[in-house]
């Protein structure tokens, strides 16, 4: 059974929602945390960097370490070049309805190459345990990352399930995080491994927020969704005595649904 007691958020009054505004792909996040991050680590991208991109804008001088083994630039710079082409073509032909379509793809393959300008980088290879072919570990993102002072590292994941594996590697490396948002897959099937997942976290870091992806499943047997966000903050940072909300969850002036055209799904601790 899910450890829902152990996942109700302790009280964080400075929280933000950064990435898309209209569904899937935007996280709450500490605001201040997310000011004076150095590095942003970001593990799983797809075609979703709303959220990396918003944190650089609001914060200039953050560098962005992608991690996403199923995207490459090359085949985002072919689509953004046709586009380019095709937009030209419909413009010219006073076609506004198309010409704005790809306005709006040029953008957003523009965008990722704007965000991974160096410093910034896209490492196209897959997170795991340990490092291997096409595989890199969370301790050789560390290092890549370098930081050069407590606290710097900000964190957000989304790996499909394969942030279980490294989650002894992000405590491990807890002295340079500030926070966490991640994603979390298979409470339902797998709810002795998440369990096990958020005690260990627990350990350095405290809950801040959570949110169920409503793309995923609910249980109505366990009265909990297979998939949620959740938000940390470094131990460190959060004062000698924090007190859990009161808020019921999802909050309406933080959260967003994440598939618009289903309900969202309640958190029942």
């Amino acid at each position: 059974m899910i450890m829902k007691n152990r996942l109700r958020p302790y009280v964080y009054a400075n929280l933000v929602r950064l990435g898309n505004a209209n569904g899937d792909g935007g996280y709450v996040v500490p605001n201040d945390l997310a000011d004076t991050a150095d590095v942003l680590l970001s593990l799983g991208l797809a075609e979703e960097w709303t959220f990396d991109i918003e944190m650089q804008k609001r914060n200039p001088t953050l560098r962005v370490i992608g991690v996403d083994h199923s995207i490459r630039a090359s085949t985002f710079l072919r689509r953004l070049i046709r586009s380019i082409i095709k937009g030209s073509i419909y413009s010219l032909f006073r076609n506004s309805v198309k010409s704005a379509k790809h306005d709006h793809i040029r953008q957003h393959y523009s965008a990722y190459f704007q965000l991974f300008t160096q410093p910034s980088v896209h490492i196209r290879k897959m997170v795991a345990a340990s490092d291997g072919d096409g595989c890199i570990s969370f301790t050789s993102l560390m290092k890549a990352a370098a930081p050069v002072r407590n606290h710097s590292v900000f964190l957000k994941m989304d790996i499909e399930s394969s942030e279980y594996a490294i989650i002894s590697q992000i405590v491990s490396h807890e002295e340079s995080i500030s926070a966490i948002t991640a994603e979390f897959h298979d409470l339902v099937s797998d709810s002795a491994t998440f369990n096990s997942a958020i005690e260990e976290l627990q350990r350095a870091f405290v809950i801040v927020h959570i949110h169920a992806n409503n793309y995923g499943g609910y249980s109505q047997e366990q009265d909990f969704p297979d998939t949620v966000e959740i938000t940390f903050v470094n131990k460190a940072l959060m004062g000698s005595d924090p007190k859990r909300t009161t808020c019921a969850y999802p909050r309406p002036e933080l959260d967003i649904t994440n598939c618009s055209e289903k309900v969202d799904y309640e958190l029942h601790f």
